[in-house]
């Protein structure tokens, strides 16, 4: 299920961003919040990083609806009479499957498999994103988003709340100007990182109330194309379920 070699150095720096920054958060930012303001923020902030990473997790490693070739066909049996013709609804062949592959299914190059309802091939993932995985990754794009935003509130408070003792009296780093700076750099950070994660947020929402895949939306953009918030493709498995209106 694991995608390309080429991909496991974005996926790589992107898993070393996101633990390092919680680290930061949870050492520097966390311990003042806990005692001085509320442990709400530390305990929603640690359970939403381990939301994000066990849906990224299962992004990663769910079959997102791979086709088998042809010669895997053969192997196991008969080829489906689904994949050996265009039929009515004119499927494409693919070439390097040497199959028909179904409505809405593409190949991806990066992976080299016709997969289901195909979204997208996500470098930071490492995967491909289709039918049977795409509802664990758009859970793991709202769980950053939501982990920013707490973040965020969290070295908000640490920055302007004066509790009743120094902020260096509840961290290892006994040094307020030192925990200022890295509060600063902490939250430019989060907030430049979770404007991005957000704007993707609001496009998958976007899409799967609209019934689209990514790769249908580019396509309908670049033929100039209208595209509805609401469409008339709509399905529960894998995107949300919401019914035309």
């Amino acid at each position: 299920m694991i995608g390309p070699k080429e991909d496991l150095k974005p996926f790589s720096i992107t898993l070393f961003i996101l633990v390092t920054l919680e680290i930061i958060f949870v050492l520097f930012i966390c311990p003042y919040l806990w005692y001085e303001v509320s442990y709400i923020i530390p305990m929603i902030s640690l359970q939403l990083f381990i939301i994000a990473h066990f849906l990224m997790f299962l992004t990663m490693i769910t079959d997102p609806g791979i086709i088998p070739r042809k010669e895997v066909f053969q192997a196991i049996g008969e080829i489906p009479d689904i994949f050996t013709s265009e039929g009515t609804d004119k499927k494409k062949f693919c070439k390097t499957c040497q199959i028909y592959r179904p409505a809405r299914s593409n190949h991806c190059r990066k992976c080299d498999n016709c997969v289901e309802v195909f979204d997208h091939h996500c470098p930071f993932v490492n995967a491909c994103i289709g039918k049977n995985n795409y509802k664990y990754f758009i859970g793991m794009v709202i769980s950053l988003t939501l982990l920013g935003g707490m973040n965020i509130a969290g070295v908000i408070l640490f920055i302007f709340y004066d509790g009743d003792t120094g902020r260096s009296s509840r961290s290892l780093v006994k040094n307020d100007t030192f925990l200022m700076a890295v509060a600063v750099v902490l939250a430019l950070s989060i907030t430049f990182l979770t404007a991005l994660v957000f704007c993707l947020c609001i496009f998958h929402m976007k899409i799967s109330m609209s019934g689209e895949t990514t790769k249908e939306f580019r396509l309908n953009i670049k033929q100039n194309q209208s595209v509805a918030w609401f469409g008339e493709k709509s399905w529960f498995h894998p995107r949300l379920l919401i019914q035309s209106l």
